[in-house]
């Protein structure tokens, strides 16, 4: 290849580009087949994660990043968390939980 600019033409090799990719943007690209579902259970899995997070969230402002991650969908870590951040007996705060999950309408699949 030459590049040519100002001061005249040059032969220069030009080095192989290939940008990286993260595992993200990869998973985001459409499927080679059709056997694959669009889109990946992966990036479904991860998005109800999200979404799940930002409902507690909501509920409970107090809990923290750290703890929505210590929780991780568990409902007794969930229960511990809200008794301790909140401050209430255990009683109440399984009373809390379970109302919010009664009223949470379950992801479809």
């Amino acid at each position: 290849m030459t590049a040519s600019g100002r001061f005249g033409s040059t032969s220069v090799q030009m080095p192989f580009f290939r940008p990286k990719v993260s595992r993200l943007s990869r998973s985001l690209r459409s499927p080679a087949s059709d056997s694959h579902p669009w889109p990946s259970p992966r990036l479904s899995a991860r998005v109800a994660r999200c979404q799940l997070k930002g409902k507690v969230h909501e509920k409970w402002g107090k809990l923290t990043n750290d703890d929505l991650d210590i929780i991780q969908g568990r409902t007794e870590q969930l229960i511990g968390r809200v008794q301790e951040r909140y401050g209430v007996a255990r009683a109440e705060a399984e009373r809390q939980v379970k109302d919010w999950v009664k009223a949470e309408p379950t992801p479809t699949r």
